[in-house]
Order: C-alpha cells, then sequence, then structure tokens
C-alpha cells in the first residue's frame, strides 16, 4: 500500500491552496521522523478505535486486506491491495472471496493466512469468541452489520459471507483501519487486555515502545513485504495543545505537525523554514444530540438551532480561512461531496426564533456537549463552540461546553444519552459509509454507530437499497439521496468542512499530506 503513486493525478479546486510537495530528489535512508499528533491512542488495539487521530498512530504497524493509498495525489485516495492480493464477490453479492499474499510474516514472525483473517473477524464480529472486544464490536458493526460469517478455504484464501448485497463493503472496509489484522498469536501471548499494550502486525513499522501520552516509538520493519520505509524509525509524540504542537515545530523539536492553530497558519506561511498544507479532508464539524427523546427529537427545534448558526462568519473569520462553510454531511474530500448543495441551513436567528416559537421549547432551553479538542484535526475546536455557543444565545439557546479527554468522549459517543446531551466531532472518513454508520435507524448506540440514535424511514430504505446496488456508482447516488433527505430533516448540526492545515520543515521530503482523515508519513525521508 505504501508505495507513492507513479504519476500526479487531477486534484480538488482546493489542493490550489497546498505548498506544493517536494518530491523530485535522491532519497536518503536513515534518520528518525517525528510526529507532532493532535492526541495520543489509550492502547494499541487498532480494532477498537473510531478516532482517525488513534489509527495514525497505529496504522504504521497494521495492514488490512485491502488499503486505500494514502499517499497517492489524486482526487480521491485509490484502493489497493494489502493483505490480500485481489478479491471477488458472487453474483449475489453476498460473498466476497479474497486471495491473500503469501509469504507475509507478522511482527512475532508467525505468518498471516486464511487462518489469520478468519481469526480477526471473528474477534470483531463473534460475540462468543475468546478475544471479543465489546467495543471493537460495536465499531465493526458500523459495516459488518449484515456478516453471516467467515470461512478458510485454503490456507490462502479467506471468504466472507454477508446476510445481505453490500456494494460498499470493499471501499468501508479499506478506508477504516478497524478491519486491519492483528496477530493471534500475540493475543494467546498476551491475552485479551494484554493486546491492548503490544500492537503485534504486519506493517511497515515495528513497535519499539509505546508511553501513553508521551510517545509511541516504531522501528523500520526490514521484513516487510512491500516498500520499506526510508527512515530508521519514527516516532509519534501526542501534543494536544495546537500552539504547543507549533512550538515543537518552530523549535525542529519535531519534523511533521498536524493541524496548526488557526492564528498561526499565515506566519507559518511565511517562513521558509517550513511548508504549509492545505489540501482539505473530507471531515466536516458537526454537533450530534440525542434524538430518541428530549428538544432535539423535534425536528423544527432543530431546525431552528441550524438556522441560527452563522456558518459563513465562523469559517472566514473565527477559523480565519482554514475551514469553509458547511454545505452537507460529506466533507470536501469525499467523493460524494456535492458542490450544488447550498448551505446547510441560510443563516437566519430572527425566522429560528419564530420556527422555536412553534415548538415547546418557545423561550429556549439548555443543553451541553461534551467536546474533546484532540480528536478533531479541524482547526479551532473551541473557538467553533464558543462562536456557536454565542449564536444560539441570541435565540433563547443556551448551551454548556464540558471539555473532557478523549476516553471520555468515547465512552459517551457509545453510549445512548440524555435527552439534553450531544457530543461534537468531525464527522466523516476517507468513504461514503459514514452516514450508513451514523445515520441508519437500526444502527442506535450501543448496538451501532448513530451515537444521536437519528431516525428516518425514508432514508433507512435508501440505505438498505443501496446495499443492493448493482455498482459503486448507483450507491454513491442512493446515498446522496439519502444525505439529501438527512439535510431536510435537520438531521445533525454541521458547522464547517475543515482544509487542516499540517506544517513540516523543509527538511521532510517526499511527504505530502493525505486530502483524508488518514495520513501516513512514513515514506517520507530526511534530507541531511
Amino acid at each position: 500500500m505504501w508505495k507513492l503513486a507513479q504519476g500526479l493525478g487531477a486534484v480538488l479546486a482546493i489542493a490550489a491552496l497546498d505548498a506544493g510537495p517536494t518530491l523530485a530528489q535522491q532519497p536518503r535512508t536513515g534518520g528518525t521522523l517525528v510526529v507532532a499528533t493532535t492526541n495520543d491512542t489509550p492502547d494499541l488495539d487498532i480494532q477498537k478505535y473510531i478516532s482517525s487521530s488513534q489509527h495514525n498512530a497505529l496504522m504504521p504497524l497494521f495492514n488490512g486486506l485491502v488499503e486505500k493509498d494514502w499517499t497517492a495525489d489524486e482526487p480521491f485516495h485509490p484502493i489497493v491491495p494489502g493483505l490480500a492480493t485481489s478479491w471477488s464477490v458472487s453474483a449475489d453479492g453476498k460473498t466476497y472471496t479474497f486471495k491473500l499474499r503469501q509469504g507475509v510474516k507478522f511482527h512475532d514472525g508467525t505468518p498471516f493466512n486464511a487462518e489469520a483473517a478468519h481469526f480477526n473477524f471473528q474477534r470483531m464480529t463473534n460475540d462468543k469468541h475468546e478475544y471479543y472486544d465489546a467495543q471493537a464490536g460495536s465499531t465493526a458493526r458500523g459495516v459488518l452489520k449484515g456478516l453471516k460469517g467467515s470461512k478458510v478455504v485454503d490456507e490462502f484464501t479467506f471468504e466472507v459471507e454477508l446476510s445481505q448485497p453490500n456494494a460498499g463493503l470493499i471501499e468501508a472496509i479499506a478506508s477504516l483501519p478497524n478491519y486491519y489484522m492483528h496477530s493471534p498469536a500475540a493475543f494467546k501471548k498476551f491475552g485479551k487486555d494484554g493486546i491492548g499494550q503490544n500492537a503485534v502486525g504486519t506493517g511497515p513499522f515495528k513497535l519499539v515502545e509505546w508511553v501513553r501520552g508521551q510517545r509511541t516509538v516504531m522501528a523500520r520493519n526490514d521484513d516487510y513485504w512491500g516498500t520499506k520505509p526510508y527512515v530508521d524509525r519514527m516516532v509519534y509524540r501526542p501534543i494536544i495543545e495546537p500552539a504547543a504542537r507549533a512550538a515543537a515545530l518552530k523549535a525542529g523539536e519535531v519534523h511533521i505537525a498536524w493541524d496548526l492553530p488557526v492564528d498561526q497558519v499565515e506566519a507559518f506561511k511565511a517562513d521558509k523554514r517550513f511548508v504549509v498544507h492545505m489540501r482539505g479532508i473530507p471531515a466536516t464539524k458537526v454537533i450530534e444530540c440525542w434524538q430518541a427523546s428530549g428538544p432535539f427529537s423535534d425536528r423544527l427545534v432543530r431546525k431552528a438551532v441550524n438556522m441560527a448558526i452563522d456558518r459563513k462568519t465562523l469559517a472566514d473569520v473565527i477559523l480565519k480561512g482554514t475551514a469553509i462553510p458547511a454545505t452537507q454531511l460529506y466533507g470536501v474530500g469525499s467523493a460524494s461531496f456535492d458542490k450544488s448543495l447550498p448551505v446547510f441551513e441560510k443563516y437566519d436567528p430572527e425566522e429560528a426564533k419564530k420556527i422555536l416559537a412553534q415548538t415547546k421549547h418557545p423561550n429556549g432551553f439548555e443543553f451541553f456537549i461534551i467536546t474533546s479538542p484532540e480528536n478533531e484535526p479541524v482547526a479551532g475546536a473551541l473557538q467553533a463552540y464558543e462562536f456557536v455557543q454565542a449564536n444560539l444565545a441570541k435565540i433563547g439557546v443556551k448551551m454548556d461546553i464540558r471539555v473532557r479527554d478523549n476516553a471520555v468522549f468515547g465512552e459517551t459517543y457509545m453510549r445512548p444519552k440524555a435527552d439534553n446531551e450531544c457530543v461534537t466531532f468531525d464527522r466523516g472518513y476517507d468513504t461514503d459509509f459514514i452516514l450508513d454508520m451514523g445515520y441508519y435507524g437500526g444502527q442506535c448506540v450501543p448496538n451501532g454507530l448513530n451515537n444521536q440514535c437519528f431516525k428516518n424511514a425514508e432514508v433507512d430504505k435508501l440505505f438498505e437499497k443501496a446495499y443492493t446496488a448493482a455498482s459503486i456508482e448507483e450507491w454513491r447516488k442512493l446515498h446522496g439521496e439519502a444525505q439529501k433527505l438527512i439535510i431536510a430533516d435537520s438531521g445533525s448540526f454541521p458547522l464547517v468542512h475543515g482544509l487542516r492545515p499540517m506544517g513540516a520543515l523543509t527538511s521532510v521530503k517526499n511527504w505530502l499530506p493525505a486530502k483524508a482523515w488518514l495520513q501516513f508519513p512514513g515514506n517520507a525521508w530526511l534530507e541531511r
């Protein structure tokens, strides 16, 4: 997967903001690449998480059956073979067969084969499995809810059987590292709980050291089956505060810093020691509130809240052009981003008051958000929510902001919520499956990833129809229709689409940020 795509494809118009790649020099091997990330991972079990910040910290250690090439400079990152060299689907769309790569070993020296793939799929989906984890299972069901079973056909042929067709399966498991492969032997050696401290995959890097909250140290895997990294080591340093990340980059303590603070982007651009990229990602900053009961169960309440948010000022002034006003749920980097859609809801606080007056809350109401800014790559999270807080106060709605660490956020996301409880995050992945994960009525938490329990029968029908789509194009069209219904229903509170400012020292070569949540800097090399 990690081979840089040859030839540069067409790019999104937004890429004009990018400072441009530095790819045409003779590579140098050796050295240690230090990356300042936005957040640490609570443990090393890649199958448990939905957060890109956690996936990014673990992805270099693992591989999936199929993957996206996050290094390709193309409009949308292509699906490429991973641990499977090829795959096919039966005529009824229910059985996927994977031909597996031979000669691959996990970092502990044990072989990857169909037995290992079967072990991982069962671990993710079978609650009777010895090493089943409830959080990993809930996350996996976001895509594999229709899984009927998996089986070993022969040593290097693995089969997945679905109870119903799903045309988006390959797209989804290629985009989501939740479906990457652990070493079965590592589970047996370290136990169900110990696997979270011992990452054993097949990836281009091996784990050397993990100190929670401080660093993840990786060494080049010289036995890697694919293109080997140039650097000897890569270190991920979680630096939660954006200003502290920027300071570390200025001081040369790190080579790359993700998500620069919005008020420092222009200064970094003007300094010849740095390269700044703003390529756009498929991310939409959202507030998502419990809709099974309480004030947000009323569509008119949701519509009034949406109309009270001044998205243009938020993007242009508060976030200083590092984002654009949200027009939809899909982000700029998604293949399904619809350029024809207007802003999600026209800003009109006076009309919002009139709509609210028609509800059970004519004088407003109170609610709170649980936010974990380190889990939100779209820059300026707290500034954004404080601005929205002020917007809503004008129509009599009081929003309390409660900042919590990422572990608390993750627990809150995955459970039913109080009537006045919401979570904030950056919704989206490099797959259109985000709508199914977040808006399918039959998958309210804790039985899926619909964290706000949004329900719309017509939307569900479109999702279900998409599962039997004859092509990915038809699948996308049906999801686009579903999105328009969700927008009409004010099914969420999208704020902005992020452009994600990323900074690096000019000594970092062969690194161009992905137009995606997931980032793989492990192909970079360091100038002497």
